[in-house]
C-alpha cells in the first residue's frame, strides 16, 4: 500500500512538472514576439504624407503576410475616444469597421511585413489626425506599441487677389491656430483699415482672409504677412504695383470734352460761359475769344490734367 501511493505521488508530482513545463514554455514563445517603435513621436505638416512605424521580429516565411495580423486604431487627443484605422486579417485588409475620417487616407504598406515592420501610412494629413496610434500586432503571441502624432497647420501657402476695377489687395491662407495679418509697403508697416475674416473648416484649420483698399499713383509693393503666434512662424507674400493710367486718362477726356462744349458754346454766342453743372472747371472768357486763345487754354487744361495723375 505504502508503495502504490509513492507511485501515485510520483506521477502527480511527474504531471504537475509537465505542466508546468508547458507554462514556462509557453510563456517563453510568448517572451520572443515583442514589438517595438523605432520612433514614439512623430510630427507632420497639414496636408503632407506621414508614416507611422511599428516593428516586430521577422520569420523566414513569405507568407507572413497571411499568419499576422495588424491592428491600427487612433485615440483622438481631444475627446480620448478610439478609432479602427485598418485592420489586416488572413493577408486581408479589413476596412468595414474604418472610421469615415481616415477613409481613402491610410493604407498598410504590405511590401514592409517581410522586413519585420507595419508601416501605416496616413496621405493628406489633417490636423484632427493628432493624437495617439496604437498598434497591436498577433504572431506566434502578441504586443503592442502606442506612437504619438502631432500635426502642424503653417500658414504656408497664401494665395494673393487683385480686384481689376477696384484697387483692392486680398490675402488668404489655411493654418491653426488663428494668425495675425499685417500690412506693409515697401516694408514699412501701414496702417490702413483691413477687412479681416475668419472661419473654421470642419478639418480643423482656419481659413483667414485680409482685404485692404490702397491708391495707385505710385509705384508700390504691398506685403501681407502672417504670424503664426504657436508655432513662432512667419509667411509672407507681396504684391508689385505700377501707377495706374486710368485716372489720368479719364480725367483728361472729362476735360476734353469740356473743351469741346466750350468751343460749340463760343461759336454760337459773344457771351461768357460758366459750365455750373460738372462742378470739374468753369472757364470765364471774354467775349470774342480767338482760336489761338482757345488752343492756349486746352494746352492749360492738358498740363492741370497730368498734374492730377
Amino acid at each position: 500500500m505504502l508503495v502504490m501511493k509513492e507511485e501515485k505521488m510520483e506521477r502527480k508530482i511527474f504531471c504537475l512538472l509537465c505542466i508546468l513545463l508547458m507554462i514556462l514554455d509557453g510563456h517563453s514563445v510568448l517572451a520572443l514576439f515583442v514589438v517595438t517603435a523605432p520612433r514614439s513621436s512623430y510630427t507632420a505638416q497639414y496636408g503632407d504624407t506621414v508614416q507611422l512605424i511599428c516593428s516586430f521580429p521577422p520569420e523566414e516565411n513569405v507568407y507572413i503576410s497571411k499568419k499576422l495580423k495588424v491592428s491600427w486604431e487612433h485615440i483622438d487627443s481631444f475627446q480620448g475616444k478610439s478609432q479602427d484605422v485598418l485592420m489586416l486579417t488572413d493577408g486581408k485588409l479589413v476596412l468595414e469597421k474604418q472610421s469615415d475620417t481616415f477613409r481613402g487616407r491610410t493604407t498598410l504598406l504590405m511590401e514592409e511585413l517581410n522586413n519585420g515592420r507595419a508601416v501605416l501610412e496616413i496621405t493628406n494629413v489633417k490636423l484632427t489626425d493628432s493624437g495617439k496610434y496604437r498598434c497591436v500586432l498577433q504572431l506566434d503571441g502578441s504586443d503592442y506599441k502606442t506612437i504619438s502624432l502631432k500635426v502642424k497647420a503653417s500658414y504656408k501657402i497664401i494665395d494673393i487677389y487683385r480686384s481689376e476695377n477696384e484697387d483692392l489687395l486680398t490675402c488668404q491662407s489655411l493654418g491653426f491656430p488663428i494668425a495675425e495679418v499685417s500690412w506693409q509697403n515697401n516694408g514699412d508697416n501701414v496702417s490702413l483699415p483691413s477687412n479681416f475674416s475668419q472661419f473654421l473648416r470642419p478639418d480643423g484649420v482656419y481659413n483667414i482672409t485680409s482685404t485692404i483698399r490702397i491708391s495707385r499713383d505710385v509705384t508700390q509693393n504691398y506685403t501681407c504677412v502672417f504670424w503664426n503666434k504657436e508655432l513662432n512662424e512667419k509667411t509672407q507674400a507681396s504684391f508689385h504695383l505700377e501707377p495706374y493710367q486710368g485716372n489720368f486718362w479719364y480725367r483728361f477726356c472729362l476735360i476734353e470734352n469740356i473743351i469741346i462744349i466750350l468751343i460749340i458754346g463760343l461759336q454760337s454766342s459773344n457771351h461768357s460761359l460758366a459750365l455750373d453743372k460738372t462742378k470739374v472747371i468753369r472757364p470765364l472768357l471774354p467775349s470774342g475769344a480767338s482760336q489761338a486763345e482757345l488752343a492756349h487754354i486746352g494746352v492749360g487744361v492738358y498740363q492741370v490734367a497730368r498734374q492730377l495723375q
